[in-house]
């Protein structure tokens, strides 16, 4: 019995000695490893997140530095030149007539003052035709005197708003008169013609509507004709290159009876100005086909332009 006192004794005292060990010093708590670099790079993300949410804030990722901005939009192009057959970055001055059609000088300083032409065909013989061209003081033509040595005189005339936007334009010889109002989109972008016609007491009108591509260029042009009740359209499509130079128009003019189908063709040179031009015409009575070459000055203006066709040839001269 007093073995087994002694014993309880011992033991009691023991856990007390343990009990006061505890309060005294605490048992060491293990160390945690410590994070690594990709641990604390997503903590801090996460932290920055939870500050941003706080603040009704977006978490944006910075910008790359090697993208650049958006390039700024160019004009439209809504033709080319004549005179060199370059694809023109106009801002809705010009259109489609004056840059597919008549005489034009787009990026040439020196704008020429007068043209001859000397003309041998099969049909009229050797015609010589003088052409005088006015400007106003921006540059652009204002008033085409066409005079030949057959008697024949041509007269054609623009008319431009405050913006330099062609607006109408007029053209009246021995035989009659042509007028056409020019309507734009918001973007002072082409869009449609509205011409009547009176010659030899023939009366007329037509519309024309222009379609663009994505790039601003041109490529389709749709007229319809009513000619005193007969009707006829002519349906004009274009093609360009990589560079944006047109390589070919495709045009089929339809009326009760016939066609006209004319496919042209350009070449240029190193400095993007034509140099040959392929025209082919066929109709229900056969096929033709002219030649047309560019010839200019080291400073790039137009000297001569030089037609040769099944019907004759054609030699036109420019003076500045």
């Amino acid at each position: 019995m007093k073995n087994r006192l002694i014993i309880i004794i011992v033991i009691l005292s023991v856990m007390m000695l343990n009990y006061c060990g505890s309060e005294k010093e605490k048992p060491e708590e293990p160390k945690a490893k410590p994070n690594t670099a990709e641990q604390n790079k997503a903590i801090d993300k996460g932290i920055k997140e939870l500050d941003d949410m706080k603040n009704n804030k977006k978490t944006e990722t910075p910008p790359d530095k090697d993208i650049k901005e958006p390039a700024k939009e160019e004009p439209k192009v809504i033709g080319i030149n004549v005179a060199t057959k370059n694809i023109e970055k106009i801002k809705g001055v010009q259109n489609l007539r004056i840059v597919l059609e008549a005489p034009n000088f787009l990026g040439q300083e020196k704008l020429p003052k007068t043209c001859n032409v000397d003309k041998t065909s099969k049909k009229d013989g050797d015609v010589k035709k003088d052409i005088d061209y006015t400007y106003d003081d921006t540059g652009k033509i204002v008033n085409i005197l066409e005079q030949e040595s057959t008697g024949k005189k041509t007269e054609t005339k623009y008319n431009y708003d405050k913006d330099g936007k062609l607006m109408s334009y007029s053209e009246s010889n021995n035989s009659g008169i042509s007028t056409i109002d020019y309507g734009y989109d918001e973007n002072n972008t082409l869009k449609t013609e509205n011409a009547e016609y009176n010659y030899n007491g023939i009366t007329g009108k037509s519309k024309t509507d222009y379609t663009y591509n994505d790039k601003g260029l041109v490529v389709n042009k749709l007229a319809k004709f009513d000619y005193s009740g007969r009707t006829a359209t002519n349906d004009t499509n274009y093609k360009y290159n990589d560079k944006g130079q047109l390589v070919s128009l495709e045009s089929k003019y339809s009326f009760k009876g016939g066609f006209k189908r004319t496919t042209t063709e350009f070449e240029y040179n190193d400095d993007a100005k034509i140099t040959k031009e392929t025209k082919t015409v066929e109709t229900d009575k056969g096929k033709t086909e002219t030649t047309t070459t560019y010839e200019y000055d080291k400073d790039g203006k137009i000297l001569t332009i030089s037609k040769i066709g099944d019907d004759g040839k054609e030699i036109i001269s420019y003076e500045y």
